[in-house]
C-alpha cells in the first residue's frame, strides 16, 4: 500500500492584493456580533408569532393559521441557517487572530475586528498613535494571513 504526500500549500504571500483580501475578509467580523444578535432576535420574535398562530382556535382561522405557520417556520430555518454560517466565520476569524504570536498584533487585530474599535480608540486603548497603530496593523495582516483559511481571502 502507498500513501501519497499530501501537502497543504498556505500563501504567505504579501502582495497587495492578497493583504486587501484578508483585510476584507477580517473587517466582516466587525459587525458580526451585531448581526448575530439581530439574528437571534428575530428568530425569537418568529418563535413566538408561530406559538400564536398555532393557538389560534377558530376553524375559520386555523387553515390560515397552518399556512402562515409553515411560511415563519421556513423563514426561521433559513434565518437559523445564516446564523450558523454568520457563526463560523466568526469563529474562524477569532480562531486566526488568536493564532498570531504577536500579543501587540493579536491586541490590535482583536480590537479592530472583533470589538470594532476605530484607530483612534485603539491607539488610545494601547497608548500608541493612531499613525502607529496604523502601521503596525499592516504588519499584523501579513502575519495573519498564514492562519486565515485561503479559500475564503
Amino acid at each position: 500500500m502507498t500513501v501519497k504526500n499530501m501537502s497543504v500549500t498556505v500563501n504567505t504571500r504579501w502582495d497587495s492584493t492578497n493583504v486587501q483580501n484578508a483585510k476584507e475578509y477580517l473587517s466582516r467580523a466587525v459587525n458580526m456580533g451585531i448581526d448575530i444578535g439581530l439574528l437571534n432576535d428575530s428568530i425569537n420574535r418568529l418563535e413566538r408569532a408561530v406559538a400564536r398562530l398555532s393557538g389560534t382556535d377558530s376553524s375559520l382561522m386555523h387553515k390560515e393559521a397552518m399556512t402562515g405557520d409553515a411560511a415563519l417556520i421556513a423563514l426561521k430555518d433559513r434565518m437559523i441557517g445564516q446564523l450558523i454560517e454568520l457563526s463560523e466565520v466568526y469563529d474562524e476569524i477569532s480562531s486566526a487572530i488568536m493564532k498570531v504570536e504577536d500579543p501587540f498584533y493579536r491586541k490590535i487585530l482583536m480590537l479592530r475586528y472583533l470589538d470594532g474599535m476605530v484607530w483612534d480608540e485603539i491607539a488610545d486603548r494601547v497608548g500608541y498613535s493612531s499613525r502607529n497603530i496604523y502601521r503596525k496593523h499592516a504588519e499584523a495582516l501579513k502575519v495573519i494571513m498564514k492562519y486565515l483559511p485561503q479559500r475564503k481571502i
